[in-house]
């Protein structure tokens, strides 16, 4: 695959290979997701996790009703020698979004992201304020070290009726999950146990908006303008 070379310097060579290609591919064809363990070059990742624990800027995003974490400013992220922000311009580079249409299928315009920070006492909540559009997530986790069962930390997905999915907070991997409209995602509240932080980049990339799509949003914004 064109850029190759690029995803080479970051990604463990094992996601770049054929065979593991084709079978990412049909297990994310059945199940709408997956995980991929240790992928970044263990290189690589150690100068992203360093990076992100000797960071300073961090800022609250709130409010608390909603979510209660940290996030990097774009403005933090702007130095071409920060391992963090060369990640997060990869994770929007035509070579990455080329490579997740290979392994999804998934068509990408568009996409938008985060470095976050969750540590003791953080979360996200679901809530009714907005009604999540069908769109792929690709979050790096890149903890400090896994996170017991009991300790929180977790990115859960539910529908109205049950939880769908739940993703572990496991250094170095990269959860891909397909969002149908409506699916609904939060990260557990991280309780007095854990000692730990989470760290991730969290993704979500957007395919090419149909013409009843943009009818529908229009519709939308006239709703909320009258």
């Amino acid at each position: 695959m064109a850029g190759d070379g690029v995803l080479a310097a970051w990604i463990n060579e094992l996601y770049l290979k054929p065979d593991t290609k084709e079978q990412v591919r049909a297990q994310f064809e059945e199940e709408q997701s997956i995980e991929l363990h240790d992928f970044l070059r263990e290189e690589r990742y150690v100068e992203v996790l360093e990076c992100m624990m000797g960071e300073q800027r961090w800022e609250i995003k709130g409010p608390p009703n909603k979510r209660h974490y940290q996030t990097l400013p774009d403005s933090s992220l702007n130095s071409n020698t920060s391992p963090v922000h060369q990640l997060k311009q990869l994770f929007q580079s035509t070579q990455f979004c080329e490579w997740l249409t290979e392994m999804t299928q998934v068509p990408i315009a568009h996409c938008t992201g985060q470095v976050r920070c969750f540590q003791k006492g953080t979360y996200t909540l679901v809530h009714d304020g907005i009604i999540e559009e069908e769109a792929l997530d690709a979050v790096l986790c890149c903890a400090t070290n896994a996170f017991p069962d009991d300790c929180g930390g977790r990115l859960v997905y539910l529908d109205e009726e049950s939880e769908l999915l739940s993703v572990d907070v496991v250094p170095n991997s990269l959860s891909l999950v397909f969002r149908d409209k409506g699916t609904m995602r939060f990260v557990k509240y991280i309780n007095h146990r854990c000692s730990d932080i989470r760290y991730d980049l969290a993704m979500i990339y957007k395919e090419p908006a149909t013409p009843e799509d943009a009818k529908q949003e229009n519709k939308e914004q006239q709703g909320t303008s009258d």
